[in-house]
C-alpha cells in the first residue's frame, strides 16, 4: 500500500516536472475563474491564459514522448538530448526521461559540458 502511494506521488511529481512553467501558469490562470464569473473581461483573460498554458504543457509532453520513444528504441544517446539543452523547461523534461530510464548522470554530464549554451543555466532543477 505504501509503495502504491509513493509511486502515485512520484507520478504526480514527474507530471509537474515535465512542464513546470506551463502547469504553474495554468494553475494561476484557472484558479481565479470561479471567482471572476461576474467580470467578463477578467474571466476571458483567465480562460485565454489557461488555454495558452495548456498548449505549452502539451508541447512539453510531446517532447517527453519523443524522448522516451528514442530511448526505448535506440537507448540513451547524447544526440537525441542535445536539443533540450537550450531551454530550461526542455531540460526539466529531459531530466524526467533520463531519470526514469536510469541515465540521469549521462544527461547531467552533457549539460555540464554545454553550460555556455544554456539559458537560465544557474536556475535549479526540480
Amino acid at each position: 500500500m505504501i509503495e502504491k502511494i509513493k509511486a502515485g506521488l512520484e507520478y504526480i511529481a514527474d507530471f509537474y516536472r515535465t512542464a513546470p512553467v506551463g502547469e504553474t501558469l495554468f494553475l494561476m490562470n484557472a484558479g481565479p475563474i470561479p471567482f471572476t464569473y461576474d467580470k467578463p473581461l477578467l474571466i476571458g483573460i483567465n480562460i485565454l491564459g489557461s488555454l495558452i498554458c495548456v498548449h505549452s504543457t502539451a508541447k512539453q509532453f510531446k517532447l517527453r514522448r519523443r524522448l522516451e520513444n528514442s530511448v526505448s528504441e535506440h537507448g540513451y544517446d547524447d544526440r537525441a538530448f542535445e536539443t533540450t539543452i537550450l531551454d530550461w523547461c526542455d531540460r526539466q523534461t529531459a531530466r524526467v526521461v533520463t531519470k526514469n530510464c536510469g541515465n540521469l548522470d549521462d544527461y547531467v554530464a552533457l549539460c555540464d559540458t554545454n553550460r555556455e549554451r544554456m539559458s537560465l543555466a544557474n536556475l535549479r532543477h526540480f
